[in-house]
């Protein structure tokens, strides 16, 4: 059991059916998200008819607050609301303990 704490985001989705300039900035904000101190990664899942679940892990809450008042990353969450999402819930956790099977 790893006891090495972490903190999840957990973002849900439902994307509207146009959307206008998402392609170009879902770019821009992974690679700026790969590249913030604290990140650690993320998870993408999809299903049909635009409901989307991204999870990003990071190394403590000081890091996602950081990430939050990031320029780019705040002009991609008006660009949400007023673009590309009918609906979006984010989520923040600490994980109390987790572990892994590799067979």
């Amino acid at each position: 059991m790893n006891t090495d704490k972490k903190w999840v985001v957990i973002f849900r989705s439902e994307k509207r059916k146009e959307l206008p300039e998402y392609d170009e900035m879902a770019t821009k904000i992974t690679e700026l998200v790969e590249n913030q101190p604290g990140f650690i990664e993320m998870d993408y899942f999809s299903q049909e008819g635009g409901k989307t679940v991204t999870i990003c892990y990071w190394e403590n809450l000081e890091s996602i607050q950081n990430w939050k008042k990031n320029t780019v990353h705040q002009e991609a969450i008006g660009l949400g609301k007023s673009k590309w999402y009918e609906y979006f819930k984010l989520e923040v956790a600490e994980i109390a303990y987790s572990y892994d099977f590799q067979g």
